[in-house]
């Protein structure tokens, strides 16, 4: 039976927008209708739909503003109880794709959970909240770091710079979140266990049905690949070892990139110039010349499209994460998918993926001492156990998170939901907010 998605998402550029576009693509592919409905990014073709307007643009545009004025940066503190202008013609819009089911991603400064009501009622269809990071569980942040106020209901909100109380935005918010949550039909999707968590012990998704599809990666793109070969062409010494990593935005302490700089000292500083790996950096490439100074040959790539990173993967002998707090990064189900070993502090998708000592090693949470010695022990592994990694990586990949297990497991929940849909005469429940 083919079946109609609507996935709603603020833009189909950077981590978020690009998940949101490859489920879309995948249910595609697997024979179903699918839409995905965007403010603004890529309308690669008709099947992806901006919806933006002069006027959601100038709100969206001063929302922004405002906030990244009046709260703390780490936070990513945003209004998600903004409302879009063009509601109703979006809602028409989507009623009139007839969807089966609508999965709403990262969607603040877009969409509000009102909007999301709106559209549900138009369409009629039940809503998979496919959770990016932890902006639909709060008050307003997308990244909570140590507070816990999510799990009550916010308040007090530690992000907000003068304006903090029992009673203040993130409170409010949660309580208008919890309004329109309890009258939408809905099932919360994670890509990882990590974030999974963190939805089962916030108050508004406790009580929801909650389930773990990580992020799907093309294992025809992403596979494991003659690396001699590709460091040649990239005109590396396929001799020397050689670590991949991504660095955009190095400015973000959640991103970790002071400790990686950090860990690549300490390796530096007990090591032989000529016996220190090659670095390959995709992104912004903070602090490369710190890290040429330290002796380090570094190769820099830039802003790269799909067919670059996977040559990239593939011809590294280790992918390192330095996150501190991330529910992704979906990098690390891309160097899964392609075979090459992850090291990374035990967070976000990594606990799912990565098995210590086989496909990967884990070091101690902010630790860049721990960082460096599990750097240097995968970079240690002979080449029996390097292909034995990256056979079993590539294995684990292939079944669990190819696009098409994902759609699979998507479609499932549509099917699921749509039933309970048609039985149930009354949404919701009671999620005790006042």
């Amino acid at each position: 039976m083919r079946r109609s998605f609507v996935h709603l998402a603020a833009t189909n550029l950077g981590g978020a927008g690009i998940a949101a576009e490859r489920l879309h693509e995948a249910l595609r592919d697997a024979g179903d209708e699918s839409h995905l409905v965007i403010h603004r990014g890529a309308a690669r073709d008709p099947s992806i739909i901006e919806t933006h307007s002069p006027l959601s643009d100038l709100l969206i545009t001063a929302s922004k503003a405002y906030f990244r004025a009046t709260s703390v940066p780490k936070y990513h503190f945003r209004n998600q109880q903004l409302s879009n202008p063009g509601i109703g013609r979006i809602s028409r819009l989507v009623k009139e794709l007839r969807p089966d089911a609508i999965i709403s991603y990262f969607i603040t400064s877009y969409l509000s959970f009102q909007d999301v009501h709106a559209i549900q009622q138009a369409a009629g269809a039940p809503v998979i909240w496919f959770l990016m990071d932890m902006a639909t569980l709060t008050g307003g942040c997308h990244y909570s770091w140590e507070c816990r106020g999510y799990e009550q209901g916010c308040g007090s909100c530690p992000a907000l710079i003068g304006r903090r109380g029992p009673n203040d935005h993130s409170a409010r918010t949660c309580r208008s979140k919890a309004h329109y949550l309890d009258r939408i039909e809905s099932v919360v999707v994670s890509g990882s266990s990590w974030l999974a968590g963190q939805a089962r012990a916030s108050a508004l998704f406790r009580d929801r049905r909650i389930e773990v599809i990580p992020l799907g990666v093309s294992p025809e793109l992403f596979r494991p690949r003659d690396r001699a070969e590709l460091r040649l062409r990239l005109g590396l010494d396929p001799a020397r070892p050689l670590i991949f990593l991504g660095a955009r935005d190095a400015s973000d302490p959640r991103k970790g990139m002071a400790l990686l700089v950090e860990a690549l000292g300490r390796i530096a500083a007990t090591s032989a110039r000529d016996s220190l790996p090659g670095l390959l950096i995709a992104g912004d490439a903070p602090a490369v010349e710190r890290l040429k100074r330290l002796g380090y040959p570094v190769r820099t790539l830039g802003l790269v499209g799909p067919g670059d990173l996977a040559e990239a993967y593939a011809a590294a002998d280790l992918f390192v994460s330095p996150s501190i707090e991330d529910s992704g990064p979906m990098m690390v189900n891309e160097a899964v998918m392609s075979g090459t070993p992850v090291v990374s502090f035990p967070i976000g998708v990594a606990l799912d993926l990565v098995k210590p000592g086989e496909t990967g090693e884990f070091a101690r949470s902010g630790d860049s001492e721990s960082l460096a010695a599990a750097l240097t022990r995968v970079l240690a592994w002979p080449p029996e156990k390097r292909d034995a990694a990256t056979g079993s990586a590539r294995a684990f990949a292939v079944r669990t998170f190819s696009p098409a297990a994902q759609a699979e497991r998507i479609v499932g929940l549509a099917d699921d939901l749509g039933g309970r849909l048609a039985r149930n005469s009354g949404l919701g429940g009671d999620h005790g907010f006042s």
